[in-house]
């Protein structure tokens, strides 16, 4: 289940469902983690959008396209991305980072699927915000806040530009946006509290002074694999088997790495299953 959901149609929509792992999904999900979409440099939050819609079957039985990709709460699609690295089997991985107290350089060993997840609020994708000034109602920011912001050099700006962008009704002095530290700080505030979220850190000990530091965690660290091995697996296999393109792509990913583990311990094309 999802820690926030797809809200849709008056609707919370929380289960999901990857595609089977194919060829053809490494391939779409290694074009959809490239920079560049049209010629056009692409962010952080298209790209996730674009892997997400190519490996995401459905959420709550709703296909997801780019558009529903882009609806999703921030943590769910973190929650997702880190859920599709164990899928392609990328679930360990290795962290390194320098103690705060006596800049010891450390490895941290994370299994992303295991790390923890907190729930959305009740009224989600809503958050209400009362205090002595009014009130207002806003919603988790989603995948199409944080492209709208992606670009904002100033962190300042990028902050405004969010809450505004989650400003759903108000009354009172919170009846429309007011560019005031004030109101910022409380939509701050409210939005931690009711967002659902996934850990961005994780806590350890230096092994060499025994120190508590904070490690940071990406979401996103899938992104960094190189899948050209796809092209190196069809090249391989089309020259043993002849086998063409597409009937490569088509096998499921276990079956075509046993193929080529036939291949490397030098299995002819007669010998093979």
């Amino acid at each position: 289940m999802l820690p926030g959901g797809l809200w849709e149609s008056e609707t919370r929509h929380r289960s999901y469902a990857f595609k089977p792992l194919t060829g053809h999904l490494e391939l779409a999900i290694s074009e959809g983690a490239t920079d560049r979409s049209n010629g056009v440099a692409a962010t952080l939050p298209e790209r996730v959008s674009r892997i997400l819609a190519a490996a995401v079957s459905d959420v709550g039985g709703l296909p997801l396209t780019v558009e529903r990709a882009q609806e999703l709460s921030v943590a769910d699609r973190q929650f997702l991305m880190r859920r599709l690295a164990a899928l392609l089997g990328r679930d360990d991985v290795w962290l390194s980072a320098s103690c705060g107290a006596c800049e010891e350089r450390f490895d941290l060993f994370v299994r992303q699927s295991e790390l923890p997840n907190q729930e959305a609020g009740a009224d989600y994708p809503f958050v209400d915000l009362e205090n002595e000034h009014g009130r207002c109602r806003l919603r988790v920011p989603n995948g199409r806040d944080q492209t709208a912001i992606a670009g904002l050099a100033d962190p300042q700006d990028a902050r405004w530009t969010l809450a505004e962008r989650c400003f759903v009704e108000g009354e009172g002095r919170w009846s429309s946006p007011q560019r005031h530290e004030e109101w910022l700080s409380a939509v701050d505030e409210a939005l931690d509290a009711e967002s659902p979220q996934v850990a961005l850190t994780a806590s350890t000990q230096c092994p060499e002074c025994g120190a508590d530091n904070d490690v940071a965690l990406d979401p996103y660290l899938v992104l960094q694999a190189v899948f050209s091995r796809v092209i190196d697996d069809i090249h391989s296999l089309a020259s043993a088997y002849h086998w063409s393109e597409r009937e490569i792509l088509s096998l499921p990913t276990e079956r075509r790495r046993l193929y080529l583990e036939l291949l490397d311990r030098g299995v002819t094309h007669d010998e093979a299953p």
